[in-house]
């Protein structure tokens, strides 16, 4: 399976300098708050999402549709083809009736993201109310 690769726009905020806006090569703009460390803008990092992170959405960063569902009675697994060779993984409602090979969104809360280095070290999360004074 192909990854989806990114590239990090390095933006100074006051002391603390983060990874604020991500390009998916899916064509989208996805902002993940992460310190960023000794990452610099054009590295290319991994993005990490759990399956029960992703909700199907009316509208959201990642569009495709679902290639596969695996009902399982009190959830279901759907596997969402974004791009060739790319798919993401979501864990939606037992009862959920989303249906195969029509065009879908996906959404996420940024916050709940994982930013990776290719060489393994995830970049730190930013706290939602951190001060620049430490």
């Amino acid at each position: 399976m192909a990854e989806l690769k990114l590239r990090g726009v390095r933006k100074s905020y006051g002391s603390a300098e983060i990874i604020n806006g991500i390009d998916l090569d899916v064509g989208k703009t996805f902002t993940v708050p992460v310190d960023a460390g000794g990452a610099k803008a054009g590295d290319e990092l991994l993005l990490g999402m759990r399956p029960e992170h992703l909700n199907i959405a009316s509208d959201g960063p990642f569009k495709g549709q679902a290639a596969l569902a695996e009902r399982l009675g009190s959830l279901t697994i759907f596997h969402v083809e974004v791009a060739p060779d790319v798919s993401l993984v979501v864990q939606a409602e037992g009862g959920d009736a989303t249906p195969l090979h029509m065009p879908i969104a996906l959404d996420i809360a940024p916050s709940v993201c994982h930013l990776f280095r290719l060489d393994g070290p995830a970049l730190t999360p930013l706290q939602s109310g951190r001060s620049s004074s430490g």
